[in-house]
């Protein structure tokens, strides 16, 4: 919820916060800070023996059947997305004492961070939120989709000659339905169709009893990253292809390597200017920048440009722009403390 918040007083010069007595009234706000997100996609596998996996080869002509319990992870993609925080190194603080800025308005929004003067800040059009999908496929039935001529037979072997029969049977069935070699067809299309895909479903079944079963789900996490200064191939993460995403410093995993170019910003006033300080009343941020990729398995997996709040500079406004009858508005972004836009 935002803050609505009445500044009576200008900051000190040059000053990362105002000197403010015991027990003195002060309003606090914070520039922005960047937070990388990391979302990683992934999938998940299990593969389970069929009942039958022993008779494969010798009833279905196969040695691809699956023949012991397995489960297995695979990295698919990496996005980078940015967050954003207040930044708490570098606060400011507004006393409430002085009459000098008397009328100007400050809001403030939910993490402290200042989004504009005498003006109401535009609403969020995009907010981010941070989501881990999942994704399910449907599992094999739990049971056996044999007959009852397959299912009294006294032995496994019996069962999966049965099995690879009745596999057979609806080949040949789908075909004689195909062709129009049957006496009694489907009266249309979407009838046909139907016919088909439940023939279709029921070989699958009776197939995966020999071949086994792959239940494969996708899941995302995201990892938070706080840059500070250059970085290469900083181990970010590890995963795993039997555990998925592990810890940084649990070695079953292949690393995640961040490479970060910092573009840090810089600003050298004149000579006349520093004789002559500015009578500042609030402090915005012009932003840095930086290259970010990430690379698995000697792979650039991502890789962006991205505005980085604290690479940047805390910047003054002049008092003078505050202290007029006609007021000055101003509206910052939120994301990186920069100014969108000012008037009157």
């Amino acid at each position: 919820m935002k803050k609505t918040l009445f500044a009576l007083l200008a900051l000190l010069p040059c000053m990362l916060s105002a000197q403010v007595a015991e027990n003195e009234a002060a309003l606090v706000y914070h520039l922005p800070k960047t937070v990388l997100a990391l979302e990683i996609d992934y999938t998940k596998t299990i593969e389970t023996p069929g009942r039958f996996c022993q008779y494969a080869e010798r009833y279905l002509g196969t040695t691809d059947a699956i023949t012991t319990p397995t489960e297995y992870y695979e990295l698919t993609a990496i996005r980078i997305t940015a967050k954003t925080e207040a930044d708490e190194t570098r606060s400011y603080t507004l006393p409430i004492a002085q009459k000098q800025m008397n009328g100007n308005r400050l809001f403030i929004n939910e993490k402290g961070i200042l989004e504009s003067i005498n003006t109401q800040p535009a609403a969020c059009s995009k907010c981010h939120k941070d989501e881990v999908r999942q994704h399910h496929c449907a599992t094999s039935p739990s049971v056996i989709p044999l007959l009852e001529e397959q299912m009294l037979a006294n032995s496994a072997g019996k069962m999966a000659e049965g099995a690879a029969r009745l596999i057979y049977r609806l080949r040949e069935n789908r075909l004689n339905l195909l062709a129009g070699d049957v006496e009694h067809l489907p009266q249309d299309g979407e009838s046909m169709k139907a016919v088909l895909r439940e023939m279709q479903q029921r070989e699958t079944q009776l197939t995966e009893l020999f071949t086994g079963h792959k239940d494969t789900q996708t899941a995302s996490c995201t990892i938070l990253y706080v840059p500070t200064a250059d970085a290469t191939e900083e181990v970010v993460m590890r995963f795993s292809r039997y555990q998925g995403p592990v810890p940084a410093d649990d070695l079953s995993g292949e690393p995640l390597l961040l490479t970060l170019t910092a573009h840090k910003k810089s600003y050298k006033p004149q000579e006349e200017k520093q004789q002559k300080p500015v009578d500042a009343y609030i402090y915005y941020n012009l932003p840095g920048s930086a290259d970010v990729s990430i690379s698995y398995d000697e792979r650039t997996m991502a890789s962006r440009w991205l505005p980085i709040a604290q690479f940047g500079i805390a910047m003054p406004l002049p008092a003078e722009l505050f202290n007029g009858k006609q007021k000055t508005t101003v509206e910052f972004n939120t994301r990186t403390g920069a100014i969108k836009s000012i008037g009157q």
